[in-house]
């Protein structure tokens, strides 16, 4: 499956596209391989099929002190995950 926004082709087994209800504005998430071999999380951001935000690497900050807290458990550092 292909799903294009721009000229730029994304081929991905795994994508999720995200469309607005009058279609204008896309949001494609799908899995990129680096030169090492390495897939990440990534996305594309289009308005009328031409990109306003190019590939980028999803990254994702979780906090979740409020849930520790509520647990009883010590609050542990932030950590930062990229996909």
């Amino acid at each position: 499956m292909t799903l294009s926004c721009s000229n730029v082709d994304v081929v991905s087994k795994l994508q999720t596209p995200i469309v607005s209800p009058d279609g204008n504005l896309m949001m494609l998430f799908y899995h990129k391989e680096d030169s090492q071999g390495r897939t990440s999380l990534s996305y594309r951001i289009c308005y009328k099929k031409n990109p306003i935000i190019l590939d980028s690497q999803l990254e994702i900050l979780l906090d979740n002190h409020l849930s520790e807290m509520a647990l009883g458990l010590e609050p542990q550092r932030r950590q930062h995950f990229s996909w």
